[in-house]
């Protein structure tokens, strides 16, 4: 797993936010699985989904909209996040907040920068949120 070290620095990339998501219990085996997700009659997937276990940086695109939404003393617009899965098409990550659907966001991973809009989030816990985001553009991350 990519992980910060005790300085708060990634693979010796910029300085990374400290990952605020609390896991429940129900994840305690998070790190241990891997391969491709199974999907279910029900979801609407247009590809298949990969588990991916890294640590990525998000920076959240402000708008007045999200201005007011995430107006307390504790919102950061760039911070650590968990990834969960990547497909060709998506990416599930989880975060210490909620982020609401139609939020502009890029994550930033393994020297790569994503710009996503984010399409549904769910509560797991406290200081857990599982996002579900639509991937618009894969490009190389610069500031690494």
């Amino acid at each position: 797993m990519l992980a910060p070290t005790s300085d708060g620095v990634t693979d010796g990339s910029l300085p990374v936010p400290p990952l605020l998501v609390q896991l429940p219990k129900e994840l305690e085996k998070f790190f241990q699985e891997s391969g491709y997700l199974s999907t279910t009659a029900e979801e609407e997937r247009r590809n298949a989904r990969l588990r991916v276990r890294q640590v990525g940086t998000m920076t959240m695109e402000l708008t007045k909209r999200s201005e007011v939404l995430y107006s307390s003393d504790d919102f950061s617009a760039i911070s650590s996040v968990l990834i969960k899965d990547l497909s060709r098409s998506g990416v599930g990550f989880l975060y210490h907040r909620e982020v609401f659907p139609g939020e502009s966001v890029q994550i930033q991973l393994k020297g790569r920068r994503l710009k996503a809009k984010t399409v549904r989030c769910r509560r797991l816990g406290p200081k857990c949120y599982e996002v579900g985001c639509l991937v618009s553009v894969v490009g190389r991350d610069t500031t690494a």
